[in-house]
């Protein structure tokens, strides 16, 4: 495996409210086998992957492991320049995740910001989805570990007391309204940080065109179906320009590769940003 060098492409926080020992002695866990609840934790997720090699460094389909154990840092390797890191730090709360994805193409290095706009212009790769990557992976940890886990805000672990209900929840239920005032729900994924809510949707939907023309916005915690599980947070959307959703390459080259997306296809990913407003 090839070390991590240069500045991360991303980087997301949370904090998992248990002591860094327990913490790390899970996700650290890792042995030749199948990965499950008690191997490589942190890659079970329902898939048939099995591990081979050891201590410190496994090989499965399609991916490399790496375990530093004195360091407290587990990575992965993937693609031809792909690393990702998880380290587990004491906290004040308990203990600090942090992943951060790097870029360790040896070859065609420059081409790494073009593939992963063609990822982001696909919906396959965005600062949301490594969000909720990495938030559920907090969740999971939690739930084992019978604790709360959840996003730091941009570093921050203040969150608005507004968005509370939201914070715990990977879908929510988006409420949009038509010119005659009339109220359509949908699920969407989400994601909150610090005292905004996140969401991604396909831009020829028709909350699309209801948010265009009327921003106020409800978004509720739901299920998948959009059964409501919390109270409702009300606010005003803001559609995100192409600058703000490419933390990964330039914005000439972003422009570039829509303009050429685009051109052969309609139905683009677009993201908002909920500031809430209150009670609605």
């Amino acid at each position: 495996m090839r070390p991590a060098n240069g500045a991360p492409l991303h980087v997301v926080a949370g904090v998992v409210e248990a002591p860094a020992e327990k913490v790390t002695e899970l996700a650290l866990a890792v042995r030749p086998g199948p990965v499950g609840p008690d191997n490589a934790f942190l890659l079970d997720g329902g898939s048939d992957v099995v591990l081979a090699g050891g201590p410190r460094r496994f090989a499965g389909p399609h991916i490399h492991v790496e375990v530093d154990r004195e360091h407290r840092v587990f990575a992965t390797e993937g693609n031809w320049w792909y690393r990702g890191e998880y380290t587990f730090e004491p906290h004040e709360r308990g203990t600090i995740v942090v992943h951060r994805v790097y870029n360790i193409a040896r070859v065609g290095r420059w081409a790494v910001p073009l593939v992963l706009l063609q990822y982001r212009l696909s919906g396959m790769f965005t600062a949301h989805t490594l969000m909720t990557q990495v938030e559920g992976v907090l969740r999971r940890i939690g739930d084992r570990l019978g604790c709360p886990a959840y996003l730091l805000a941009g570093g921050d672990p203040s969150a608005s007391e507004a968005l509370q209900p939201l914070r715990t929840s990977r879908v929510a239920l988006l409420t949009s309204y038509r010119r005659d005032g009339r109220g359509v729900g949908t699920p969407v994924g989400i994601t909150v940080r610090k005292d905004r809510a996140y969401f991604t949707t396909r831009s020829q939907t028709w909350k699309v065109k209801r948010i265009a023309n009327n921003p106020r916005i409800a978004l509720a915690p739901c299920t998948k179906r959009g059964r409501v599980l919390g109270p409702t947070v009300y606010g005003i959307a803001r559609r995100l320009d192409d600058a703000e959703v490419d933390p990964y390459g330039g914005r000439l080259q972003y422009r570039l590769w829509t303009l050429v997306y685009r051109a052969f296809y309609r139905d683009v990913p677009v993201s908002y940003e909920m500031t809430p407003i209150g009670d609605g």
